[in-house]
């Protein structure tokens, strides 16, 4: 499986990424997950893993951009 975004934009300051995120069950709880970033969270409900990826993907993204290594970490 390749490691990269499925479609990344880059204008100015601004960063667009779409990204195939699966969601599934495991056992009791939801787990979300993007193969492309490497990156997953769970929930108690697909919604809830769903908006738990979100606050995950906003820690990476912010994480990445500080340490300046944002094309490095989306190996491109």
């Amino acid at each position: 499986m390749e490691n990269r975004p499925n479609y990344i934009k880059r204008n100015g300051n601004n960063i667009t990424l779409q990204l195939e995120v699966f969601t599934y069950r495991d056992g009791d709880h939801y787990i979300s997950f993007s193969p492309a970033l490497d990156l997953s969270s769970f929930g108690n409900s697909e919604n809830e893993s769903v908006e738990s990826f979100k606050e995950a993907l906003d820690l990476f993204m912010e994480d990445i951009l500080e340490r300046n290594v944002l094309w490095e970490a989306l190996m491109l």
